[in-house]
């Protein structure tokens, strides 16, 4: 098993056979990855420990989009949360959709990663328009403030 430390956690790959990659990412509160896309794979996030919330945002609207520079303050349109706790099923993030998880608290996420058909897992699939970190308190209030004001948006238009 190979540990790696990351700005938000650790991440301990479990499995990786070519076709499929399973990790165990730890990650601490307010950690998230970085705004991100794979062309060729797709990954899946299951949490065993705590809530992670998947970001996923407006396809049409990121292409040509300047990088960002820290935090979780967005350039372009969300175009979804997907909030996850343990128990629930899994979210999976289709290739070239871009995307970024934050942990609304400590959390231990189980995350596949599965190639394109013909194809194998890359490690090196990804192109960044942020960079991994951890939010800082006041970066976390402003976020659960967008993700309560998206949830009762859902709820007034009965998407729920």
């Amino acid at each position: 098993m190979n540990t790696t430390s990351k700005p938000w956690g650790t991440s301990e790959r479990l499995v990786d056979d070519g076709s499929v990659q399973l990790e165990r990412i730890q990650i601490v509160s307010g950690g998230h990855s970085s705004i991100h896309v794979h062309v060729e794979k797709w990954n899946q996030f299951w949490v065993a420990y705590g809530a992670l919330v998947v970001v996923v945002f407006d396809q049409d609207k990121t292409e040509e989009r300047e990088p960002v520079t820290g935090g979780c303050e967005y350039k372009w349109p969300v175009a979804g949360y997907h909030i996850l706790q343990a128990g629930d099923a899994p979210y999976i993030a289709q290739r070239r959709v871009y995307h970024q998880f934050v942990s609304l608290g400590q959390t231990i996420c189980y995350e596949l990663y599965g190639a394109a058909p013909g194809s194998v897992v890359h490690p090196e699939d990804i192109a960044r328009l942020s960079e991994n970190g951890v939010l800082t308190t006041e970066e976390m209030d402003a976020f659960k403030a967008r993700l309560d004001a998206w949830i009762d948006k859902q709820n007034s238009a009965g998407a729920w």
